[in-house]
């Protein structure tokens, strides 16, 4: 998973053919619960329609990974999962705000003059320091959700086992082969 697709997001359309209720109530049973502190695995929920799961590979996981969120769309023939794939809403939101204030801050040091007043041996160290830490965290995060892929085909995969859901082809390429 790419950076900008942790923030658009990945559609994933699948179906079952149990009925919404019975769909949401087996996948609530089957995920463990997110306030688990030791639960590995699927973690997540299925309530009023809505779905939320995440895959938890150990205790000390990072909690800024995607989650497969979506709804449960009744059709003809059963019951139409419409997910998505992407980064939790609060890190969507905090991490361009993270950006904005880090700007900011770094420009106000500018505006203001009075380092730059001084010389370059003032406002290098108040230049160079932030750009490599505005640019360590990005590299982290993207090292964090490097196996998001992985992890996406284990989530559909305990969809297809807990209610039969069909569809999703288009992840097999991510699949591990053991």
């Amino acid at each position: 998973m790419r950076l900008g697709e942790y923030f658009r997001g990945r559609k994933i359309v699948l179906h079952t053919r149990l009925a919404p209720e019975e769909a949401e109530r087996r996948i609530d049973d089957a995920a463990q619960s997110v306030m688990a502190p030791f639960a590995i695995g699927v973690v997540g929920w299925a309530k009023l329609g809505i779905i939320r799961l995440r895959y938890r590979r150990g205790i000390f996981g990072y909690d800024a990974k995607p989650i497969l969120a979506g709804g449960f769309v009744k059709d003809g023939q059963g019951t139409r999962l419409d997910l998505v794939y992407r980064g939790p809403l609060a890190i969507r939101f905090l991490v361009p705000l993270w950006g904005l204030i880090f700007v900011a801050g770094f420009a106000l040091i500018f505006i203001e003059g009075e380092l730059v007043k001084e010389g370059p041996q003032f406002w290098i160290p108040f230049a160079v320091v932030p750009i490599l830490v505005f640019g360590a965290i990005p590299l982290a995060h993207a090292w964090a959700i490097r196996r998001a892929d992985e992890e996406l085909v284990l989530l559909v995969d305990f969809l297809r086992e807990t209610v039969g859901a069909t569809g999703g082809a288009e992840l097999e390429r991510f699949r591990v082969r053991t």
